[in-house]
């Protein structure tokens, strides 16, 4: 059935910016090379060529010149993908191994600007050949090759890497600061670190008990002082790893000397390997930072008077979480507040869930939009890695989401990068009500498939194409149209009763050559998303 004609429509918003309430539209996916290959196993947001825009880096870490999946070919590569308003899902630039493990056996961290020349630097690390490797590759327009420093920790002395982190500039001095936790072998288990960016140079800051319960990163300037903190997690001296202590340390010009606060004197359980900088949630121009305590999310907003009270409880709903760390934040609305997005890869046997928090005055903790498995997702860790950046140069945060992993045989897939749109109608939805983030599981079975697809311009209709059954749960669904700058084209309802033999077609009218989106949302929360594309 048909649908009033929208074209007058079309030509009345076509100039107005319009978004869905808490709907971030897919802009670009990348892919891997080849089944097995791994893209987005890691993932960073950095401004790597200095023009003043965030580009999005990626790690393809099974990725070999053979074209094949070989677990002893694990040449590794990264891509850059240069934000800007051309930004798309064509790698611009990349580094390639060479041999096996070069770049195939470890992660990708955005480190500030560790040389200070104003652009910030990418740091890979890993281990090759038993030889544990922190590799630093300057930010530079024209990108090299090779790293320009390489720190090695043979393995006949270095057991592990545990963890890496950025800190900031950490003792004011504008070189940026790295921690990081050194495991050996022998009587001294593990060493907390601190590199020195000016000098790269390390401090040892603590010796804990236990490397499975010590980390250190960093967190923003959480007291104002204008010098970025940093928070330790420790294991306690002849105890089981889960009694740990977490202690934020001031940054300052004379940094190693410690000035710090025990925020958890022993936890008493597990609880995660850092804190978390979340950026400015609440508006009052501090950093705040959170800690995962008991099992819980606990927030605390900066403050000149920091103590051990924490200010907000967070929803929890990770289990699993994604590697680097609990969260990350950005702007999604451009509104002054930081947002927050984080992950659970490990959700519904690996399938992986992703969730958006909006920052406002009063943060409430509670989950404001949840971002689905693909539908053709299957056990494939979406939410492994995020990074959030502008990478369009649009004004507003976007959020990148990786899936990089899948099982072997007919579901194999190559390992994708899903980066949404930030948009200005994000919201707390959850001020009034909460968002009903967990349907019933025979709601969520339904999806949908466009065709024809592509279209050639002229005459449009599209005829949308309903699979499963959750749909009809739903007596009305809600039907949207975006290009792929966000902008949305048409907002209409779809009544399930109305859609026969699982079909509804729509009439377009005519649109100009380019990608389009359309989404639908059924009244239990759950959204499909697909492009179509007009030639």
């Amino acid at each position: 059935m048909k649908t009033t004609i929208f074209a007058l429509l079309l030509i009345a918003l076509a100039c107005i910016t319009l978004y869905a309430q808490n709907n971030m539209p897919l802009l670009t996916m990348m892919t891997g090379a080849y089944p097995g290959a791994a893209l987005g196993w890691s993932i960073a947001s950095i401004d790597f060529n200095g023009d003043g825009i965030k580009d999005l880096v990626a790690l393809e870490r099974h990725w070999n010149p053979n074209g094949v999946y070989s677990s002893n070919n694990r040449y590794g590569r990264i891509h850059f993908y240069w934000g800007g308003t051309d930004f798309d899902n064509e790698s611009d630039y990349s580094i390639s191994g060479a041999y096996h493990l070069q770049y195939g056996q470890g992660w990708l961290l955005n480190v500030g600007d560790i040389n200070n020349d104003g652009i910030e630097d990418l740091c890979y690390f890993g281990e090759e050949a038993q030889v544990w490797k922190i590799c630093i590759f300057y930010g530079r327009q024209d990108p090299i090759p090779t790293p320009d420093i390489v720190l090695e920790f043979p393995s006949s002395q270095v057991m592990q890497i545990g963890t890496l982190h950025p800190l900031g500039d950490i003792n004011g001095d504008g070189y940026a600061d790295i921690g990081y936790v050194i495991v050996y072998y022998g009587v001294v288990p593990a060493e907390v670190r601190v590199l020195d960016g000016a000098t790269l140079s390390s401090s040892v800051i603590y010796r804990p008990w236990w490397l499975a319960a010590s980390s250190i990163r960093g967190i923003g300037d959480v007291n104002g002082d204008g010098i970025d903190d940093f928070m330790a997690t420790i294991s306690l001296s002849g105890t089981e790893n889960y009694h740990r202590r977490q202690i934020i340390h001031f940054g300052s010009s004379t940094f190693p000397q410690r000035d710090s606060l025990t925020i958890v004197h022993d936890s008493n359980s597990v609880i995660a390997w850092a804190g978390c900088p979340l950026g400015d949630v609440n508006g009052d121009g501090i950093d705040d930072f959170a800690a995962f305590i008991n099992s819980t999310v606990k927030v605390w907003y900066g403050s000149s008077n920091l103590s051990e009270q924490w200010d907000v409880e967070m929803e929890t709903i990770i289990s699993g979480g994604y590697p680097w760390g609990l969260f990350v934040h950005g702007d999604f609305n451009n509104d002054g507040f930081s947002d927050i997005a984080s992950s659970d890869y490990n959700y519904g046997l690996n399938d992986g869930r992703a969730y958006l928090w909006m920052g406002r005055s009063q943060f409430n903790g509670t989950v404001d939009l949840v971002f689905h498995t693909p539908p053709d997702g299957n056990m494939s860790w979406f939410g492994y890695c995020m990074a959030t950046g502008d990478f369009n140069n649009d004004g507003f945060c976007d959020l990148a989401i990786s899936e990089p992993y899948s099982p072997s045989g007919p579901l194999w897939s190559s390992g994708r990068i899903h980066v949404y749109l930030g948009n200005p109608q994000l919201a707390d939805t959850t001020v009034e009500i909460n968002d009903p983030h967990a349907p019933q599981i025979n709601e969520i079975y339904w999806d949908f498939s466009i065709y024809p697809n592509p279209l050639v311009k002229g005459d449009l209709e599209i005829t949308l194409d309903f699979h499963g059954y959750g749909y009809r749960s739903n007596p009305v669904l809600q039907l949207e149209l975006f290009n792929v700058r966000g902008q949305r084209l048409y907002s209409g309802e779809i009544p399930a009763g109305m859609i026969k033999d699982g079909k509804w077609t729509l009439y377009i009218g005519s649109l100009p050559s380019g990608v389009y989106i359309t989404k639908i949302s059924s009244e239990n929360s759950v959204t499909r998303v697909k492009k179509f594309t007009v030639f």
